[in-house]
């Protein structure tokens, strides 16, 4: 299974569009994509950086100085030779193509998807033969994994709180609250959360009785958090890749 970062030859994402033809999004280094697009400026970009290339039916529209988030105007004009790279671009509305950057180090592609304003949304088929064809048919393979999968993206690097905030407090915690003539006294990290604040209303609290063993893991809010906002993006994750059937299916059905 390939590793991610740069590699001996350049990937690419492709989606066959009914009108808009054969969108492409090509990753790789200076070096890897210089077959592709001779005329990629090279000035003030190291020799071994990630790069990525837009294009629309063969033609370059936008090239990109690095391998970040970014949105493309899937409609825009072929660029010239005189077009720089560009660091970022958020399209919010017309045909777009939106590209998410993951891993650990964030410099691997992890879903390419097209957008409309009428609709419209479908993946990107992986590279041939990349880490992302195989996590992706994986996810396909298990109803399991498609939950699983998205709520560990969903979490990013905030996974490694589960260690911290569970397996050491959250156990100190249990046992103390299961044996309570043992003391276990681990030090939590302080992370930086945002603050909200909020109206005060007065609502009389019901009188509800926890599990001994519950409320400690309900106290660590700093736990549930990153786990809720993985929950979400499986749930949305699993919204979107059904949408993207629908929309491929329609498409299919559209070629003469």
């Amino acid at each position: 299974m390939p590793t991610p970062g740069p590699s001996s030859a350049a990937e690419t994402w492709r989606l066959q569009h009914p009108t808009l033809g054969a969108l492409e999004v090509i990753t790789g280094t200076l070096e890897q994509l210089s077959s592709l697009d001779p005329e990629f400026p090279a000035e003030d970009i190291p020799e071994h950086r990630s790069v990525m290339l837009f294009r629309r039916e063969g033609r370059s529209i936008a090239r990109v100085d690095g391998l970040r988030d970014m949105t493309f105007n899937a409609e825009g004009e072929p660029l010239t030779e005189e077009s720089k790279p560009i660091a970022n671009q958020h399209q919010f509305t017309g045909a777009r193509v939106k590209v998410t950057v993951g891993g650990w180090r964030a410099d691997t592609v992890r879903t390419v998807r097209f957008k409309d304003d009428d609709g419209a949304l479908a993946d990107f088929d992986p590279p041939a033969g990349s880490a992302a064809e195989a996590r992706l048919a994986k996810i396909a393979a298990s109803p399991w994994r498609r939950v699983v999968y998205p709520i560990g993206g969903g979490m990013g690097k905030a996974g490694w709180a589960l260690l911290v905030l569970v397996l050491g407090p959250l156990i100190a915690r249990l046992i103390g609250a299961l044996i309570p003539d043992v003391e276990v006294d681990i030090p939590v990290p302080s992370l930086p959360l945002p603050e909200f604040t909020f109206p005060e209303i007065n609502i009389p609290a019901p009188n509800i009785s926890l599990p001994q063993w519950l409320e400690p893991i309900l106290e660590y809010s700093k736990f549930w958090v990153p786990v809720l906002l993985g929950v979400l993006a499986a749930a949305a994750a699993v919204r979107a890749a059904r949408r993207s059937r629908r929309t491929r299916e329609a498409w299919e059905k559209r070629r003469p």
